[in-house]
């Protein structure tokens, strides 16, 4: 006859409300952060409650809290998930080339950068600079310098070495201003964003059009040797 079983010690009980797969969890969280940055966009985020944001994702006010403090802590939850999520796409893009000149036409392919998280995103930025809140105006203040400053980088480091490959002599490089180079890609990049999010026009051009513009005023000049320099009038 076998002897007693040994004791295993006690048993941890999963707290109520607390979804036990992990993979549950991280659905209904990635859909709690969907559903905030849609109502902040949409009412401002001064005007949403932790109830609504719960009750839009299907979720009860105890589940949000799973997840986040407060409400500010679910905002910078979505930045820092969406600000990952840029931060993913650019690696990924600059992946895809085995030059520089591919990469940056890859980096700089508007098709990249249009999912929804993203345009939403975008949305919430702004609103978030123009708050009532100086917390909220600062949080976005610093998630658009993250940004921002990471995509800067990246085209600043790629422009010289893309005009390297174009033929470009050291001279030229030297004296070429890629800073603001960089500078007027993100802007044209951004308020392209926004006219898109906000329908400002109508019938824009698609993806591909738009990226085959910005790729003749901002790439294919430096994939040439035959650059003209520029005199001051």
């Amino acid at each position: 006859m076998s002897g007693p079983q040994e004791s295993q010690g006690p048993v941890r009980k999963r707290r109520r409300g607390r979804p036990p797969n992990p993979a549950l969890r991280a659905a209904k969280h990635a859909r709690m952060l969907r559903t905030a940055m849609e109502l902040f966009n949409l009412r401002g985020y001064e005007h949403v409650t932790v109830e609504q944001i719960a009750q839009a994702a299907g979720q009860s006010k105890g589940a949000f809290y799973w997840y986040f403090k407060d409400k500010e802590d679910c905002l910078r939850q979505i930045i820092n998930s969406v600000s990952g999520e840029i931060d993913m796409i650019a690696e990924t893009e600059l992946g895809k080339g085995a030059t520089a000149t591919q990469k940056l036409l890859h980096l700089t392919d508007l098709n990249s950068w249009r999912n929804g998280d993203l345009s939403s995103f975008v949305m919430l930025f702004d609103s978030m600079i123009f708050s009532r809140s100086s917390t909220v105006r600062e949080l976005g203040i610093q998630a658009v310098r993250r940004i921002y400053h990471s995509l800067f980088d990246k085209l600043k480091e790629l422009g010289p070495a893309v005009a390297r490959e174009g033929g470009w002599t050291n001279d030229q490089i030297k004296s070429y201003d890629f800073d603001h180079w960089a500078l007027l890609i993100l802007t044209c990049y951004d308020g392209l964003f926004e006219f898109i999010n906000q329908d400002y026009f109508k019938g824009l051009p698609d993806s591909a059009g738009a990226t085959k513009a910005l790729h003749t005023a901002f790439v294919h000049p430096l994939m040439s040797s035959q650059r003209k320099e520029q005199t001051a009038p």
